[in-house]
């Protein structure tokens, strides 16, 4: 991923027994995330053969949840299959890590209240031990930059990148703030999310939930 665009390369083998036809494979993007360009697929694999897809994504605006494929075949006794499992891709995938100062980040937190660009919910995780956790979380899979902040807390920071133009023909990017606290004792997380856009809050709440929970 680079910037508001992505490739992901899909890799199907077939290790059974006999000749699959038929296949598809379709993408499902009820939240609207993302502009989908995908290459052709051929509809029949031979036993032991690969075939190779590149699917080319642009993140358009801020959504959650991600996009699902569905793969469906027939196998060589004229059975058909549909798998649908969850694509590896999510909002926070088009982050754009933010290095920012403790006073930064306060200026640009205190600056976005309203309009539902502000959420905060306390949960109960039993994944979470160690404020390092959360950390790791927030760098690693929410592509955020970490800031410095208290031992018991957990701040970052990312522009989210969006393909969608400005009336200046400029792609627009997102500013996403989070903080979340953790109380060891009770294994109980504060989490704050504050974004420019409500969407963008919303839906980085709920990718932090189920990386959490």
């Amino acid at each position: 991923i680079r910037g508001s665009q992505g490739r992901v390369t899909m890799s199907y083998r077939n290790k059974g027994q006999s000749a699959i036809s038929d296949l598809k494979v379709s993408l499902t993007d009820t939240a609207s995330l993302l502009r989908v360009q995908a290459a052709d697929l051929g509809s029949s694999l031979a036993v032991g053969t690969t075939q190779q897809q590149v699917i080319m994504v642009e993140c358009m605006k801020p959504a959650h949840p991600g996009p699902t494929v569905t793969f469906s075949y027939t196998d060589g006794s004229g059975n058909t299959h549909d798998n649908t499992l969850s694509m590896p891709l999510a909002m926070t995938n088009f982050n754009e890590p933010l290095n920012l100062s403790t006073d930064e980040f306060q200026k640009k937190w205190d600056m976005l209240v309203g309009g539902g660009r502000e959420v905060s919910e306390t949960i109960m995780s039993s994944k979470v031990t160690s404020v390092g956790q959360i950390s790791n979380t927030l760098s690693s899979a929410l592509k955020m930059g970490v800031v410095p902040s208290s031992p018991d807390a957990v701040l970052g920071a990312a522009s989210l990148k969006t393909g969608t133009l400005t009336a200046s023909n400029e792609k627009i990017s997102i500013g996403c703030l989070v903080r979340i606290q953790l109380d060891a004792m009770s294994g109980m997380v504060s989490i704050g999310v504050r974004t420019l856009h409500p969407a963008a809050t919303a839906g980085t709440l709920g990718i932090i939930k189920e990386l959490l929970v």
